[in-house]
Protein backbone atom coordinates (compact mmCIF):
# COMPACT_ATOMS: atom_id res chain seq x y z
CA UNK A 1 0.00 0.00 0.00
CA UNK A 2 2.48 1.72 1.04
CA UNK A 3 4.55 1.55 -2.33
CA UNK A 4 1.97 2.16 -4.62
CA UNK A 5 1.41 5.49 -2.86
CA UNK A 6 4.60 6.43 -3.29
CA UNK A 7 5.08 5.57 -6.94
CA UNK A 8 2.01 7.75 -7.50
CA UNK A 9 3.76 10.62 -5.72
CA UNK A 10 6.65 10.35 -8.03
CA UNK A 11 4.36 9.92 -10.97
CA UNK A 12 2.22 13.12 -10.11
CA UNK A 13 5.93 14.92 -9.62
CA UNK A 14 7.25 13.91 -13.14
CA UNK A 15 4.06 14.79 -14.31
CA UNK A 16 3.68 18.25 -13.25
CA UNK A 17 7.38 18.66 -14.69
CA UNK A 18 6.38 17.87 -18.15
CA UNK A 19 5.21 21.74 -19.19
CA UNK A 20 8.82 23.45 -18.43
CA UNK A 21 10.58 25.05 -20.59
CA UNK A 22 13.42 27.39 -20.34
CA UNK A 23 13.36 30.72 -20.00
CA UNK A 24 14.84 33.56 -22.12
CA UNK A 25 17.80 34.89 -20.76
CA UNK A 26 18.61 38.74 -20.96
CA UNK A 27 21.31 39.68 -23.62
CA UNK A 28 24.70 40.07 -22.23
CA UNK A 29 23.81 38.13 -19.08
CA UNK A 30 26.72 35.45 -19.83
CA UNK A 31 29.02 37.89 -20.47
CA UNK A 32 28.52 39.88 -16.68
CA UNK A 33 28.58 36.26 -15.48
CA UNK A 34 31.89 35.51 -16.54
CA UNK A 35 33.44 38.90 -15.97
CA UNK A 36 32.16 38.67 -11.94
CA UNK A 37 33.79 35.15 -11.88
CA UNK A 38 37.32 36.63 -13.92
CA UNK A 39 36.95 39.58 -10.90
CA UNK A 40 36.52 37.31 -8.07
CA UNK A 41 39.41 35.20 -9.59
CA UNK A 42 41.93 38.20 -9.56
CA UNK A 43 40.93 38.92 -6.56
CA UNK A 44 38.64 42.38 -7.19
CA UNK A 45 35.82 40.96 -6.06
CA UNK A 46 36.33 42.89 -2.91
CA UNK A 47 38.15 46.02 -2.77
CA UNK A 48 40.10 46.56 0.59
CA UNK A 49 39.00 50.53 1.00
CA UNK A 50 35.21 48.79 1.54
CA UNK A 51 36.84 46.41 3.99
CA UNK A 52 38.57 48.95 5.67
CA UNK A 53 35.60 50.91 6.08
CA UNK A 54 33.16 48.14 7.35
CA UNK A 55 36.04 47.42 10.12
CA UNK A 56 36.37 50.67 11.03
CA UNK A 57 32.40 50.96 11.52
CA UNK A 58 31.95 47.92 13.55
CA UNK A 59 34.93 49.04 15.82
CA UNK A 60 32.90 52.53 16.10
CA UNK A 61 29.84 50.97 17.62
CA UNK A 62 31.63 48.09 19.74
CA UNK A 63 33.19 51.12 20.94
CA UNK A 64 30.06 53.38 21.19
CA UNK A 65 28.69 50.38 22.83
CA UNK A 66 31.71 49.79 25.92
CA UNK A 67 31.33 53.71 26.40
CA UNK A 68 27.09 53.33 26.87
CA UNK A 69 27.47 49.99 28.86
CA UNK A 70 30.24 51.83 31.43
CA UNK A 71 28.09 55.02 32.10
CA UNK A 72 24.71 53.22 32.71
CA UNK A 73 26.55 51.21 35.27
CA UNK A 74 27.92 54.42 37.34
CA UNK A 75 25.21 55.74 36.90
CA UNK A 76 22.97 53.24 38.12
CA UNK A 77 25.55 52.78 41.09
CA UNK A 78 24.84 56.50 41.77
CA UNK A 79 21.13 56.57 41.70
CA UNK A 80 21.44 53.50 43.60
CA UNK A 81 23.73 54.91 46.19
CA UNK A 82 22.00 58.25 46.23
CA UNK A 83 18.51 56.25 46.93
CA UNK A 84 19.96 54.52 49.62
CA UNK A 85 21.62 57.38 51.23
CA UNK A 86 18.33 58.98 51.05
CA UNK A 87 16.22 55.80 52.44
CA UNK A 88 18.25 55.21 55.53
CA UNK A 89 19.16 59.00 56.62
CA UNK A 90 14.71 59.19 56.58
CA UNK A 91 14.79 55.81 58.30
CA UNK A 92 17.20 56.64 60.82
CA UNK A 93 16.37 59.60 61.33
CA UNK A 94 15.73 59.98 65.19
CA UNK A 95 15.96 56.43 66.48
CA UNK A 96 18.88 55.73 69.41
CA UNK A 97 19.70 52.18 69.13
CA UNK A 98 19.65 50.88 72.26
CA UNK A 99 20.42 47.11 72.80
Amino acid sequence: MEKEQIERRIEETLKSLDGIRRVPVVPGFHRRVMERIQQQRNGEGLKPVFVFRFAAVCTMIIGLNILVCLHYHKAEKAYTGAALQAFSSEYFKNDIFAY
